[in-house]
């Protein structure tokens, strides 16, 4: 699992961290300032011996450089799923920036400072659950004012129902949940059957591949995702 934290605001970014890392055993948490080998190094060790303890916890802190951290895709891609990978750093990231965009692809989730920012995306997922229209389409069209790309809202609704999924099966939330993707989860959980959320889960990833081929335009991405969601709501009530 890869946490990125991010924001300019020093007091509100060390408030963020400290919350996230209020749910981690602390015991097993390494905390590094950002260095490319010693990154390498860390990630190395990190796949093969439980140098983080139990739980295998890793804090940089710092500004990444997009190209170094490019390098070592494959090494983050092949971690352990109980190894944790958190960043810090010390900036505004923005939806259409490298580093945000290379975090999308590992599917990281994001803690952003930036609060105004961050409650448009939470409330844009909550209208979207909520099969919300006019409302969906006009956070949509703020986020995309504030540069968001389509792309980046896509990788956060996939993040959401692979914690759906997460939560039905372990009939448990993610203690890192932002709040209202906790609330969001507690409704969605009563609506949706395991098999139903995994069939969104599917076709959000058909849906991403086919942005990154071109097969699927931007443009459209939105329409499509509420066509295929009211379709599987009105199969759901067809059931029941």
């Amino acid at each position: 699992m890869i946490l990125v934290i991010s924001g300019s605001n020093e007091s509100l970014s060390r408030e963020t961290l400290s919350k996230v890392l209020d749910k981690l055993p602390l015991a097993g948490l390494v905390r590094i300032n950002y260095e490319a080998k010693l990154l390498i190094d860390c990630l190395q060790d990190a796949s093969t011996v439980p140098m983080f303890g139990s739980h295998r916890s890793l804090l940089i802190e710092g500004m990444p450089e997009i190209a170094e951290l490019k390098k070592l895709e494959h090494d983050f891609k092949s971690l352990p799923p109980e190894v944790k990978i958190i960043f810090w750093i010390p900036m505004d990231l923005k939806p259409n920036d490298p580093l945000t965009k290379f975090f999308t692809e590992l599917s990281a989730q994001f803690y952003s400072s930036n609060k105004k920012e961050g409650d448009l995306i939470f409330n844009f997922l909550d209208a979207l659950s909520s099969g919300n229209t006019s409302l969906t389409y006009s956070l949509f069209s703020k986020l995309r004012g504030k540069e968001v790309e389509p792309q980046y809202i896509l990788g956060m609704i996939i993040w959401q129902h692979r914690q759906l999924i997460h939560a039905k099966l372990t009939t448990q939330y993610s203690l890192l949940a932002h709040p209202y993707v906790q609330r969001k989860l507690q409704l969605l959980l009563n609506n949706l059957s395991t098999e139903q959320i995994i069939n969104r889960l599917e076709f959000l990833e058909t849906c991403d591949e086919q942005i990154k081929n071109g097969t699927l335009s931007r443009s459209i991405l939105i329409e499509h995702i509420m066509a295929n969601f009211h379709a599987n709501k009105n199969l759901s009530q067809a059931h029941n």
